[in-house]
């Protein structure tokens, strides 16, 4: 993890354990007493479920240090729940012991103490100072990274200095001067040349540099930057700063170069076939789920508005190929008389047992076809319509890469962005899906489906 922060982690990890058997040693003293025997017993079979626990956590991406209290709180509820539900699914397939009121005690102890722990360590982590940065090159993209800097991250960066280089103009120091204005505190040092890099980054303790671009083709720059180097140094391009930051890579700080070396066709045979397994795994539940509530459901949205109940739309799927998408039907038969249109947030299109669909997220199920069918998978960019696909391509760079991957049920940018509705938001939306791309694998496919799940159980879909 970037930052130096595994340490930090390590301690938050011990934390865990420590509270997991903190909780767990309480609720025995009040079921058992002191009884040496039931609490070996159960110490055992929990150790086991440790792991388990553990495995929620990491997926539910509880060990970035960087979420504040209210995320912490939300994803203490979520991920309690998931593990939860998991442990009584553990007991009953391994029913070595039945601790049905245990378990009940111990999760709503646990639930308390961890919560405790968790927004403890999350005041004394911020309280802990800021990390001295950087950045090299004054253009455009850094003025925009280090408004990005002093508005959402404050408590963790501190822009010392800016060194500019020879392609750099006035323009952008009149807007770090604005940025100024807004607050004095921002007030950051502007140095002409690299000559002193070194120097300057020995007194006063600099942690991340973190480099445009233009500046690489400098070569005293990167004199500069060797000269520079120690183990308490990190050195970030801008897309690697957005990457970690904001989980997204802005389309502006990358260019082909950028995209060949990070972005390949190619993917890990085991990683292949994990995921097809899951999908596999997924899409048969999925249906057979469908199955179970689909008869109340057709009845319902025949009910609400005329029309089919099943809604067929032509999708681009992977390496370009169009393949037809099975919905439950969410707005009224006509939604599209005057031609296809993005759907927006409150959108009047939408019947009002589409919007109970929309937020469960079951209207999606009946694509659990097209993932058994190898058109889709679980976990992906969101499949565009063709209506769509050439403005868009046009518009927007890279736009067409994210069809290297097969597009997903639910995905990276899907979580992070309700509805495209406008070129805008599908060029953020490409952002976060070049992210997924980039870093694709079963863990972040593993996380992204929880927190899925998660958004679900807790009503907050869309």
């Amino acid at each position: 993890m970037p930052y130096s922060n595994n340490l930090k982690v390590l301690i938050v990890l011990v934390g865990d354990i420590a509270v997991f058997y903190a909780s767990l040693t309480i609720t025995l003293i009040i079921r058992y007493g002191y009884a040496a025997t039931i609490w070996g017993e159960h110490y055992r079979i929990f150790s086991l479920l440790l792991i388990l626990w553990l495995a929620v956590f990491y997926i539910s991406d509880l060990y970035n240090l960087r979420r504040n209290a209210r995320d912490i709180q939300r994803l203490v509820l979520s991920s309690v729940i998931i593990a939860f539900v998991l442990s009584i699914i553990f007991f009953y397939i391994f029913p070595t012991i039945t601790p049905k009121t245990n378990l009940v005690i111990d999760m709503m102890i646990f639930t308390l103490l961890f919560a405790a722990w968790r927004l403890a360590m999350r005041k004394l982590l911020s309280s802990a100072g800021y990390k001295n940065v950087v950045v090299i090159g004054l253009n455009k993209k850094t003025v925009k990274i280090i408004r990005t800097i002093t508005e959402h991250y404050r408590n963790e960066f501190r822009v010392a200095a800016v060194f500019t280089t020879t392609r750099d103009n006035t323009d952008h120091t009149q807007a770090l001067g604005a940025l100024a204005n807004d607050d004095d505190s921002l007030r950051i040092t502007i140095i002409a040349g690299v000559k002193n890099l070194a120097k300057f980054i020995r007194r006063h303790r600099v942690g991340l540099l973190i480099v445009s671009q233009d500046a690489l083709f400098n070569k005293d720059i990167l004199n500069g930057m060797t000269h520079s180097l120690s183990s308490s140094l990190e050195i970030m391009g801008l897309p690697s700063f957005y990457e970690y930051t904001q989980g997204k890579i802005p389309l502006e700080t990358i260019n082909q170069v950028w995209f060949l070396e990070n972005i390949t066709k190619s993917s890990d045979d085991v990683y292949k076939m994990l995921k097809r397994l899951i999908d596999l795994a997924g899409g048969m539940v999925g249906l057979a789920f469908l199955a179970v509530i689909f008869i109340p459901v057709a009845l319902f949205i025949k009910l609400d508005t005329a029309g089919t109940v099943i809604y067929r739309q032509q999708k681009i799927g992977k390496d370009k190929k169009p393949f037809t998408v099975y919905k439950l039907r969410t707005m009224v038969a006509y939604a599209e008389a005057q031609g296809a249109a993005w759907t927006v947030e409150h959108d009047p299109r939408i019947t009002r047992i589409g919007g109970f669909l929309r937020k469960t997220r079951i209207d999606e199920l009946p694509q659990c076809w097209n993932i058994l069918r190898g058109e889709m998978s679980l976990v992906g960019p969101r499949a565009e319509r063709p209506e769509f696909h050439a403005a868009l391509a046009k518009q927007i760079p890279f736009f067409e890469e994210r069809y290297l991957v097969k597009p997903g049920l639910t995905g990276w940018a899907q979580l992070q962005r309700n509805y495209g509705s406008s070129v805008a938001d599908t060029k953020e939306k490409i952002e976060y899906d070049l992210y997924y791309l980039k870093n694709k694998s079963i863990a972040l496919d593993l996380s992204i489906i929880l927190k899925t799940i998660s958004l679900v159980v807790l009503g907050k879909g869309k």
